[in-house]
């Protein structure tokens, strides 16, 4: 007996299968109901906070962490790996501070999830925690990372202090993060230290002109030449925002400071000068949004190359290569029905395993819920919500709002009173009248993940009501007297299903136009991850050739 053609076909048809439908992801709530009743998430925000309290120079600590940690090998933790050439021993890292509240998390998330919780997901959220309480904005963040093995100082190749503004935005490029996400990681820099020996050379003999840097404020050279002599045996510090008043805050005082010269490295001051930035350093100092898209920035800056948990079905690709390599060939009766079997079960686990990502409601239920108290979890009743009705309203309204977003925005009637009201269950003449309890509105065009961390978590006595509720329900709607383009809202009752929305079985509202299920909405369905007919069709038709495939 040999291995024929069909049955080396075979093999490479599931291995296609495999790898085009094996792509694990970082989700919301990655370890909920993993660890019982255990949050993962809140066990981290306590030992970050007990540390802040005593040194709030963790925050800088942490966020230069969670950056030369993932802008090396990804986001696995690799880092902390002990070792005579590891990353920690490699020249920029030397001064890397916050070790300890990562192993000392790990520890108390060990004592309630043993095995599970990796070190790279711990450094994404101790930094998310650490943001959050020097003034920053909460926001969510993805889990699911694993750790790496491997750690080699030689690996180590992080912009220095010097770079110019084009060689930056090349190397943040090859992490596929965009010029704005450079500016805005950069804004890191409104917290921490920086010591005399990263910009020293701007103060005496810059680029051999024995003089200072021209474009720092001399008042500042001033200033700096008395913390920084000279040939100084000792490396003094000096704070990276030169506000003395914000120098430890999460805030835009940064981009102001780069712009009145005081920026203190030399990246730092090019970002106000160069003509690929300068626009962006100006609009962050002048708005009022930087925490939030320096959030963002950080949610993106911890998914890059990620390494993320292997689906089971991979066993059967290998299974089968091994089976392919064996000089005693394995193809008999029994080992094919055992392999059919195999087969079909992995179809069914691959048709199962596809999950719904991106409907606005369904994943602020979720983002929600997992910020709930545990002894609420098993008595959660959740509406699919309303979703993209407020999507459907801002394709509406594009160019026609005005600039406090009032008045212009108006569907024609009959799309309120006949699509609207009857087929997404609310509508909202006035905020006030809604049924339940209004926790938090927005109204701008945000994500899930934003709605939730820089609009609801924002009103602390609202997300302890919500937190006490077993019943939760996302909606948005629209105001005759106030017509934001996406008007998020959440809300809670405290017994029974909002009236205000229609359910069907406890399943969500009705498919209809309107709606976020509408089939003619370009967000009607999410994302959900589906398997291509082809992919099917594939899986199929291996099954056959393999079940005919002896020869005698």
């Amino acid at each position: 007996m040999k291995l024929s053609l069909v049955n080396t076909l075979s093999i490479l048809l599931l291995l296609s299968l495999g790898i085009n439908v094996c792509q694990a992801q970082l989700k919301f709530g990655y370890y909920r109901g993993k660890c019982g009743f255990n949050d993962v998430e809140i066990i981290i925000r306590r030992v970050v906070a007990a540390r802040f309290a005593r040194d709030p120079t963790i925050t800088p600590a942490l966020i230069r962490m969670q950056f030369h940690d993932c802008f090396v090998s990804g986001c696995d933790a690799s880092l902390l790996l002990e070792g005579k050439s590891s990353e920690k021993t490699a020249i920029p890292n030397l001064t890397v501070r916050g070790y300890d509240i990562i192993d000392q998390a790990k520890t108390e998330v060990e004592k309630v999830c043993p095995g599970l919780v990796s070190c790279a997901d711990i450094i994404v959220a101790a930094t998310r925690d650490a943001i959050a309480l020097a003034g920053g904005w909460p926001y969510a963040v993805q889990m699911g990372r694993r750790d790496g093995k491997v750690s080699l100082a030689s690996n180590v190749d992080l912009p220095p202090p010097s770079i110019s503004v084009a060689q930056s935005i090349a190397a943040f490029q090859k992490k596929n993060l965009t010029t704005t996400d450079m500016v805005l990681l950069l804004g890191g820099h409104t917290v921490g230290i920086a010591h005399c020996s990263t910009f020293v050379n701007r103060l005496y003999n810059f680029n051999g002109t024995q003089d200072a840097d021209k474009t720092m404020d001399p008042n500042l050279v001033k200033k700096l030449r008395t913390t920084c002599p000279q040939n100084a045996k000792v490396d003094n510090f000096t704070n990276l925002d030169q506000n003395m008043y914000s120098s430890n805050i999460i805030d835009k005082s940064y981009y102001n400071q780069i712009l009145m010269k005081k920026g203190i490295l030399e990246i730092d001051q090019r970002l106000a000068l160069d003509p690929a930035t300068k626009n962006t350093v100006t609009s962050l100092a002048k708005g009022y949004n930087f925490p939030f898209l320096f959030n963002n920035a950080m949610v993106k800056m911890g998914a890059i190359q990620v390494l993320t948990a292997k689906k089971h079905y991979f066993v059967v690709v290998l299974l089968l290569v091994v089976l392919h390599q064996a000089k005693k060939p394995m193809w008999n009766p029994s080992c094919l029905k055992f392999l059919s079997l195999l087969l079909h079960l992995s179809v069914v686990t691959l048709l199962v395993s596809a999950e719904d990502h991106g409907n606005p409601a369904n994943e602020i239920v979720e983002l929600i819920n997992q910020n709930r108290t545990s002894s609420k979890l098993p008595k959660l009743y959740d509406s699919a919500g309303l979703g993209c009705m407020a999507l459907q309203y801002i394709s509406e309204c594009t160019g026609n709002c005005s600039k406090n977003n009032t008045m212009n925005c108006r569907p024609p009637e009959v799309d309120i009173t006949e699509v609207y009201a009857p087929n997404c269950g609310v509508e909202l003449p006035t905020v006030g009248i809604i049924s339940g309890h209004l926790l938090g509105c927005h109204w701008n065009d945000l994500s899930p993940e934003q709605a939730f961390s820089s609009v609801l978590i924002q009103n602390k006595q609202m997300l302890t009501l919500l937190l006490s509720k077993e019943h939760t329900e996302v909606g948005v709607g629209f105001s005759r007297t106030h017509r934001g383009p996406n008007f998020w809202c959440a809300l809670f009752s405290s017994g029974k299903a909002n009236s205000s929305f229609v359910l069907e079985g406890g399943q969500g509202i009705k498919q209809r136009s309107g709606c976020f299920s509408g089939i003619d909405l370009p967000c009607s369905t999410g994302t959900r991850r589906k398997l291509l007919f082809s992919e099917i069709f594939m899986a199929v038709v291996l099954v056959m050739l393999l079940s005919c495939s002896m020869e005698s």
